[in-house]
């Protein structure tokens, strides 16, 4: 049992160096002095194109599995420092392999922390998440079994709260937009998913109406089996009603982000539109300078 054990945890340490080898922030489109709300608009942004029932592409999966372990690690504190100080080891390890491999072992102090250690410290800190993460997303049963559940995971501050207010007040044209559009694109993938919804819904009420017609129950079987299409028709009623309430919070959003791209748009005229007027000002105190200068009247 024990070097079972010992190989399982090997294998795990394995399969955390390849993950590790990722640069999580280049996964996410973000520099790592990126903040926490810049961290989650990349992650909704990248999610929603990459998200398997999105997504066409044949490793859609895994991709999505490795945006979802890059938002894990990075938006949570504590796992981020661990992150960053690992890559600035292997980085400065890198810088300095200007040795031989037994000349450094010669030298190094024996408290220094070594690859395997690293490694170890890295698996304590990351492996359940990440080993989760990534036998989750292959699965059927894992992360990335339906879209609606992530949505749900993004309303959370969507149409209200510091993150939105932090945007709009201090947030670049820029960033507005591109908020914009990652709003847009949620906002009709939300739609799509209604309308897919909204569908099933109406065919498995109205089985639920014919049920609800047919002779009494005669055996628990037969009982259950009405009852599982009674669940089934509410269960997607209710699916139906959270999307609705999913698009809601998506356009209230999408309508503050426009609204104050527009003011800065409506506030960059202004200024172009004075800064011209003193422009022509300019010119035509010069001109009548020039002319005094000549003897023109």
């Amino acid at each position: 049992p024990s070097s079972l054990h010992s190989k399982a945890r090997q294998n795990n340490v394995a399969k955390i160096a390849m993950t590790a080898k990722k640069d999580y922030y280049e996964l996410l489109d973000v520099p790592r002095t990126a903040s926490k709300d810049e961290i989650k608009r990349a992650y909704r942004r990248i999610a929603l194109k990459t998200h398997p029932d999105v997504s066409s592409a044949p490793d859609a999966r895994q991709r999505f599995a490795e945006i979802v372990e890059a938002y894990e690690i990075l938006y949570d504190e504590k796992r981020r420092s661990a992150y960053d100080l690992k890559s600035n080891r292997n980085s400065n390890r890198s810088y300095n392999q200007y040795s031989t491999s037994q000349n450094r072992s010669s030298y190094r102090r024996s408290d220094e922390p070594t690859r395997d250690s690293i490694n170890d410290s890295f698996s304590k800190i990351f492996g359940d998440v990440i080993v989760g993460l990534a036998s989750g997303a292959m699965s059927s049963g894992g992360i990335v079994t339906d879209f609606i559940e992530f949505l749900e995971s993004q309303m959370e501050g969507l149409s209200s709260g510091q993150e939105l207010e932090d945007l709009i007040g201090g947030g670049s044209l820029s960033e507005l937009k591109a908020e914009a559009e990652s709003t847009r694109s949620l906002t009709k993938q939300i739609k799509v998913k209604l309308i897919e919804v909204g569908d099933e819904c109406l065919k498995a009420e109205r089985l639920a109406d014919q049920t609800k017609g047919q002779s009494e129950v005669k055996d628990i079987e037969e009982l259950e089996r009405r009852m599982e299409i009674m669940d089934r028709a509410a269960g997607l009623r209710a699916k139906y009603d959270g999307l609705k309430s999913f698009l809601r919070k998506a356009e209230v959003r999408l309508k503050r982000i426009e609204q104050k791209i527009d003011t800065f748009k409506s506030e960059r005229y202004e200024e172009d539109k004075t800064r011209n007027k003193f422009k022509k000002l300019s010119v035509e105190k010069d001109l009548d300078e020039l002319k005094r200068k000549m003897g023109y009247k």
